[in-house]
């Protein structure tokens, strides 16, 4: 049957389809700056995506697969990449398809399923006190379970962190939570939010709850039916050519590695990721594959921490303007400082620069695929500034060349 169109929705169609084919152009500062990144040292090669409305209008590819190859190794399409901390959202992911089976609740104690979490104790300046309450499955979603991370910072459990080793890659999972339960927690539980290695906690607790390893978890639930099939926590050797490097030391993905990190281990490639994504825009489903209910991926994008009254810690990661959901930072206001992009975006990245956001408004992903870890905040603020430049920061959606 044919279906006529009102005059008015079929000229809108026909302006919004020549309106994107003639911002094309809009682009072209965007890959200046990529080049310029490459050029100045900053990352041997980077890949950029932008997915509007579900099209896929600007994916450039710029510089080299490692350092010094002088364009005789071109950054290819399918690199792979060690994405670092962007498995947090995946791990988290995973949990919140254990909560919709009804097999794992926000609200239970993690010692319900690592008993070495019971009476934790915390630490003071004179000593340690009990903790005062629970950690609890929420907490290691929203990080604010108390515990820190050991790699950086002061204070003295992250120094017991740092000297314990904790989050080594010869660890497996359930030692990295001896490890963690032998030393007294950074805060008490449920009151300040601190990055930490609570999603790799949160990794263990669905190990123990599925029964078998995390890698299997992710591939069987995730991966698998994603279509995901360039990332996990090992490449294969034989996949050495496709591995992006950086210009500093990143850690080898191709040798096996006990601990199974739901807090950093991945690697993947940008069409992997941007798939992962796409489920997370979509409200939970892919191509008829749904992993989520639309009602719970809304949870997961909701800020848990300022709107539940809890306190910044130390080191606020998420910055000025942003909260944290369940496994993403979430912009909640423009103030100085805020990364660009409209309230509502959801985002977060990797150690080694990689970095996504998806942004409500204008109905985009963006996903930034590189690695170096010494310039990975230079390469995501130049990006994201270059992609604002042409789209609406708020609080309209919309594309501006800039006349």
């Amino acid at each position: 049957m044919l279906i006529r169109l009102p005059s008015v929705a079929l000229l809108f169609l026909l302006i919004s389809a020549t309106e994107l084919t003639a911002k094309s152009g809009c682009f072209e500062g965007l890959e200046q700056r990529m080049l310029q990144l490459v050029g100045n040292g900053a990352a041997p090669g980077i890949h950029v995506r932008i997915d509007h409305d579900g099209e896929v209008i600007f994916d450039k590819v710029t510089g080299d697969l490692r350092p010094g190859a002088d364009g005789k190794a071109p950054l290819p399409d399918d690199a792979i990449y060690r994405i670092y901390s962007m498995t947090k959202p995946i791990t988290s992911v995973a949990a919140m398809m254990l909560v919709e089976e009804g097999r794992l609740k926000l609200e239970d104690p993690v010692s319900k399923y690592l008993p070495r979490f019971a009476d934790m104790q915390v630490s003071t300046l004179t000593g340690s006190e009990p903790a005062e309450r629970p950690i609890t499955i929420l907490d290691l979603l929203r990080h604010t379970s108390g515990i820190p991370y050991g790699f950086f910072g002061i204070g003295q459990t992250r120094f017991a962190y740092e000297a314990a080793d904790i989050g080594s890659w010869d660890d497996s999972n359930q030692v990295l939570v001896d490890k963690i339960t032998a030393i007294p927690l950074e805060h008490q539980p449920g009151t300040v939010w601190e990055y930490s290695f609570s999603t790799d906690v949160l990794g263990r607790v669905i190990e123990v709850i599925e029964g078998r390893d995390l890698d299997e978890v992710f591939r069987d639930r995730i991966l698998n039916p994603l279509g995901m099939t360039d990332t996990g926590f090992r490449i294969d050797p034989v996949e050495r050519g496709r591995i992006a490097e950086a210009h500093d030391f990143l850690s080898d993905y191709t040798s096996k590695r006990a601990f199974l990190s739901g807090g950093g281990g991945l690697a993947s490639t940008m069409d992997d990721y941007h798939r992962f994504t796409r489920m997370i825009r979509n409200g939970g489903e892919l191509e008829g594959v749904r992993l989520l209910k639309p009602e719970t991926v809304e949870l997961m994008r909701k800020d848990h921490v300022f709107a539940a009254g809890l306190e910044k810690g130390k080191y606020f990661i998420p910055g000025s303007g942003h909260g944290f959901g369940l496994g993403f930072g979430v912009k909640l206001e423009d103030t100085f400082g805020a990364l660009a992009g409209p309230v509502g975006t959801i985002y977060w990245g990797g150690y080694a620069g990689t970095t996504f956001w998806i942004d409500p408004l204008n109905d985009l992903i963006v996903i930034v695929m590189v690695q170096t870890s010494s310039e990975r905040m230079l390469v995501r603020t130049a990006i994201r500034q270059a992609v604002y430049s042409v789209f609406s920061n708020g609080p309209e959606p919309g594309m501006d060349c800039g006349g």
